[in-house]
C-alpha cells in the first residue's frame, strides 16, 4: 500500500477525444479531495507528446500535448491502456521525491500485471540517461519571461506553453528523461520491461499547487478486472466512484484552449 485512500473512477463513456482526456486529468487533480485513479481510452488513434517536446510533424492522426513530460506515445488499439493517478498536495505521497513516487507507482503496477500472468521487471538506471537528463534540464531552465520569471526552453529552442497560475516547471525526475523518438523506444529507470527487454509500461509526472499528477501507458492486452487489481496494489481500501460531472463540464471548457490538436495550431 502506498496511499491511505483511493477512488477508482468509473467513466460511462467508453472512449473520449485526446484533448478532453488531458483536460480531465488536469481538472480532476484541481478538484480532488482524495487520491484518484482512472483508466481511459481514446476515441481515435492519437499521439501525445510531453510538455517540453516539440511537435514532430506527424499528420496521420491527432496530436496533443500532455501536461506531464516524457516523449511521444501512440495511443489506440486493443493493446493500449492509458491511466492517470492524481494525489492531492496534502497527502504525504505527493511530498516524496519524484524518483521515489515514480518507482513506487510502477512497483504497484508490476504487482498487478504479474497477477494476470504478465511478467515484467523494473528498468535499472542508465548513467548516460541521467547525465543527459541533467544537461537537458540545464538547457531548459535559462530563459526569462518578460516578467523576469524563468521559463524552460526545449532542446530545439522552442518555449513551451505558459503554465496555468500556480504551476511550476518539472524538476529533474518529475518528467521522464528521454531521447529523441517514441517514448516506448527509450526505457528509463523504473519503467516496466517485458521478458525480452522491451518496454511495456512507462509514465511521466508533474507537480503543481494542487498535488501530483502521474500519467501512464501500458502496451499489453489486459484482462478484465485489471484496474481493480492495480487499485488494490496502490491502496487495499480503495473505493469505486463515478467520474464527477463537474469535472467533465470543466474539462470540456478547458480542452479547446489548453489541449488543442497540435496539427491545427
Amino acid at each position: 500500500m502506498i496511499l491511505p485512500d483511493l477512488h477508482l473512477l468509473t467513466d460511462p463513456e467508453p472512449a473520449r477525444p485526446g484533448g478532453l482526456n488531458m483536460a480531465l486529468d488536469v481538472v480532476l487533480l484541481e478538484q480532488a479531495a482524495r487520491p484518484w485513479l482512472r483508466f481511459y481510452r481514446w476515441d481515435q488513434r492519437s499521439r501525445t507528446i510531453g510538455y517540453f517536446e516539440r511537435p514532430s510533424g506527424h499528420t496521420d492522426c491527432p496530436v496533443f500535448r500532455r501536461p506531464t513530460g516524457g516523449g511521444t506515445v501512440l495511443h489506440g488499439g486493443a493493446n493500449d491502456t492509458t491511466f492517470a493517478l492524481g494525489v492531492p498536495r496534502r497527502c504525504d505521497f505527493a511530498k516524496l521525491r519524484p524518483a521515489t513516487t515514480y518507482t513506487q507507482i510502477h512497483a504497484a503496477l508490476q504487482a498487478a500485471l504479474e497477477e494476470i500472468g504478465i511478467s515484467v521487471s523494473l528498468a535499472r538506471a542508465d548513467p548516460r540517461q541521467e547525465d543527459e537528463a541533467a544537461e537537458d534540464h540545464a538547457q531548459r531552465s535559462g530563459k526569462k519571461t518578460a516578467g523576469g520569471a524563468r521559463r524552460p526552453i526545449d532542446a530545439a529552442g522552442v518555449t513551451p506553453p505558459t503554465p496555468d497560475p500556480g504551476e511550476r516547471d518539472p524538476a529533474p525526475g518529475e518528467r521522464t528523461p528521454h531521447t529523441a523518438g517514441g517514448c516506448f523506444q527509450n526505457p528509463v529507470q523504473s519503467d516496466l520491461l517485458a521478458a525480452d527487454g522491451g518496454k511495456i509500461a512507462g509514465g511521466a509526472q508533474r507537480r503543481n499547487r494542487h498535488g501530483l499528477l502521474h500519467q501512464g501507458s501500458i502496451k499489453a492486452g489486459l484482462s478484465g478486472g485489471f484496474p481493480e487489481r492495480f487499485a488494490t496494489a496502490l491502496c487495499p481500501r480503495w473505493q469505486s466512484a463515478p467520474l464527477p460531472r463537474t469535472a467533465v463540464a470543466a474539462a470540456r471548457e478547458l480542452a479547446p484552449r489548453r489541449f488543442p490538436d497540435l496539427r491545427e495550431t
